[in-house]
């Protein structure tokens, strides 16, 4: 007995691909010769139907990184980027400690040309003389280069002023009514000085063996308070501080502290001034903090996108991303006292010699880096709670030919506006990424899915084909894009390999005469009947036909603003594999 199984001949068609139903066994036996012909001018195989096709089965994505589903089913390519920093800082920095001499006055006119009696007790009065002061300066140089201007610096400084007098003839020696002025620069907590900066002290003893000792926390230099030409030069990196402190008013001596009945006529006063930094021991003022403008190096190095394991109906040279809305999610965590500005450019970079495609964005004063800030580059507007929305046009245009990287570079700079900032501190601004595309198409898209189906060529060998093969099938489409089939025969070369079969042509055509399967919705699928046709050009030819290399081409022309989703679908319905001429073949069982 010789089995003839038809179904084998599916194999010669798409039905195969698409795992028909059809699956009919003929047993035909007996002691006659079984070298026939099947059919008569046309051979048909009754047809049958496939489950609907959902497009993750056709895609195969189940294992891909780049392309996922959101919650819908709907597909978008990402990517992640690794996250990096940015390293921001002002060098440390010390100024002088300024030197005080010490300085000294005479106060007369104490005496008078009346006897005091020890019983009494007057006040004897007199003014301190106009020159009871001392200068001073402070000065630095090669400042940090990043700062272009400087307000104030914070110090921790202690200014201590020493009141001494010269004359033993006096347990006490009062201040009745004295100002100390010191330099409107000097910030001070101390509840000594008033608003105008002045110590006042009044009726306050200078002891004759102690004397007096003030001390005043400085705990800022404003140079704000200085005139035009001090304190910072940005152009000469070097700082100037020129600052005086004076004393004047009246001072008492009384008659019941004197030693007998003697009165001096003057009295020599002492002021030693000295500052000391609480945090070094040498001659330098650290400075802990400044409030400047600044322009600190913000190095922002950003891995490139890179796009490994593409699939392959992306993969092709051939493949047109025409997407509308692609969009790249940028965050910052910005841990510096600066809040920074950038000029952007993303590069598509391709290993095969493609030419670079190239957008620019920018982040602006308006939406600055500062905190943490969570950023959208995209073509079109996308909302979201908390993001900023950049709009770049044609950022698209970047992934038209999906690049094996995308580069992005950025020159950040610093706001020219005031900020405090501790000299010697590195502060961070925290980077990270994602590319997400939706596919949601553009006009132009165009993708590439490539298969091949083969080993027809044991099945077929023992049957004469007539020359011509038609397999026919009404396909539902639910996919939102057009999809043109092209395919040709294959055949096995003496090496064993794939090769392409001379001498078969195969056309796929529909009902209008093309190749195209008009898009559907999911909604609402299109139905489009085709006919795969293999004709044997060169006699004999079909005998070596092992198989069909296939090539369907989808593309977005009237879909625009359509997403692919995993659960649409293909399905085939009347699949029929027609023989004009009938079928023939020796299938004696001798």
């Amino acid at each position: 007995m010789k089995k003839l199984t038809l179904a084998k001949i599916l194999n010669l068609g798409l039905l195969l691909l698409f795992s028909s139903c059809v699956n009919n066994d003929y047993d035909i036996n007996g002691d006659i010769d079984f070298t026939i012909t099947f059919g008569g001018s046309e051979f048909a195989i009754p047809g049958g139907s496939t489950e609907e096709i959902k497009l993750t089965k056709v895609l195969d994505l189940e294992n891909n990184d780049l392309i996922k589903t959101d919650e819908n089913g709907n597909y978008y390519l990402t990517q992640t980027g690794s996250p990096s920093n940015a390293s921001v800082s002002i060098d440390a920095f010390t100024v002088s400690k300024p030197i005080f001499d010490p300085i000294n006055t005479t106060v007369t006119g104490f005496d008078e040309e009346i006897q005091i009696k020890p019983e009494e007790n007057r006040e004897l009065s007199s003014t301190i003389p106009d020159d009871f002061n001392t200068s001073f300066s402070i000065d630095g140089e090669n400042l940090p280069s990043e700062m272009k201007k400087l307000n104030f610096v914070d110090v921790n400084l202690v200014a201590t002023i020493h009141l001494t007098y010269s004359e033993q003839l006096m347990r006490e020696f009062e201040c009745k009514d004295v100002k100390i002025q010191l330099p409107k620069f000097f910030v001070t907590n101390s509840g000594l000085v008033d608003a105008n900066n002045v110590i006042n002290l009044t009726n306050t003893p200078i002891r004759d063996v102690t004397g007096l000792t003030i001390d005043i926390p400085i705990t800022r230099i404003d140079m704000t308070e200085l005139p035009e030409g001090e304190g910072y030069d940005p152009a000469t990196q070097t700082l100037l501080v020129n600052g005086e402190i004076t004393i004047n008013g009246d001072v008492s001596i009384w008659t019941d502290n004197l030693y007998g009945e003697q009165i001096p006529s003057d009295v020599n006063i002492q002021a030693n001034v000295s500052i000391t930094d609480n945090t070094l021991n040498n001659n330098d003022i650290n400075i802990l903090a400044v409030n400047a403008v600044v322009q600190p190096d913000i190095n922002l190095e950003i891995d490139p996108v890179t796009f490994d394991d593409l699939p392959d109906f992306l993969s092709d040279e051939e493949v047109v991303l025409d997407l509308d809305n692609p969009a790249i999610y940028f965050n910052a965590e910005n841990y510096t006292p600066v809040r920074a500005i950038a000029n952007g450019t993303l590069t598509s970079i391709y290993y095969n010699g493609t030419p670079s495609q190239s957008v620019n964005f920018a982040i602006t004063e308006e939406n600055a880096i500062a905190g943490e800030m969570h950023y959208c580059l995209s073509q079109k507007p996308i909302e979201g709670e908390g993001l900023t929305n950049i709009l770049i046009p044609g950022l698209s245009s970047l992934i038209e030919k999906i690049p094996d990287e995308i580069t992005i570079d950025v020159d950040a700079n610093a706001i020219e506006e005031d900020v405090t900032i501790e000299p010697g501190r590195e502060y961070f601004i925290n980077t990270d990424y994602e590319v997400n595309v939706p596919f949601i198409f553009g006009p132009n898209l165009s993708v590439v899915y490539r298969d091949s189906i083969d080993g027809w060529q044991e099945d077929i060998a023992d049957y004469e084909l007539s020359g011509v093969l038609k397999l026919t099938a009404d396909v539902a489409n639910k996919i939102p894009l057009n999809v043109a089939f092209e395919a040709e025969p294959t055949t096995i070369d003496q090496y064993g390999n794939t090769i392409t079969l001379t001498g078969v042509s195969v056309e796929v055509k529909n009902e209008e005469g093309n190749n195209i399967i008009p898009a559907g919705t999911m909604q609402a699928a299109t139905t489009t009947s085709i006919t795969v046709e293999m004709k044997e050009t060169a006699e004999g030819s079909m005998a070596r036909l092992d198989g069909l290399r296939f090539r369907a081409v989808a593309t977005s022309e009237n879909s625009s603003g359509a997403q692919l989703n995993e659960q649409q679908s293909i399905q085939l319905n009347n699949v029929k594999l027609k023989i004009p001429g009938g079928i023939s073949g020796n299938f004696n069982d001798l």
